[in-house]
């Protein structure tokens, strides 16, 4: 649990533990780190969806009617803006 944690940003091993039962919630930047230490998506960390594992994602995302829609990697993070409502 130890070297997880130094991997995950030097958090402590009680913060994990709270996080894992429950007791406390992470912050987004730690939700993103370890999604990143443990190579899955956010989504499926954070909220159970599906995709699991990054590699599962497709990064040629079509563009919507607005054109607003789009999907950019920026190092091992991929990050996905959705499309804005025109006023």
């Amino acid at each position: 649990m130890n070297a997880f944690c130094r991997r995950v940003g030097g958090i402590s091993s009680g913060a994990m533990s709270d996080y894992i039962n429950a007791h406390k919630m992470p912050t987004l930047e730690t939700l993103a780190q370890i999604s990143l230490v443990c190579r899955v998506t956010l989504d499926w960390l954070a909220l159970g969806l599906e995709p699991k594992f990054r590699k599962d994602i497709c990064t040629s995302a079509s563009i919507t009617a607005s054109g607003k829609r789009s999907i950019a990697a920026g190092g091992n993070v991929t990050i996905f803006h959705p499309p804005q409502d025109k006023d």
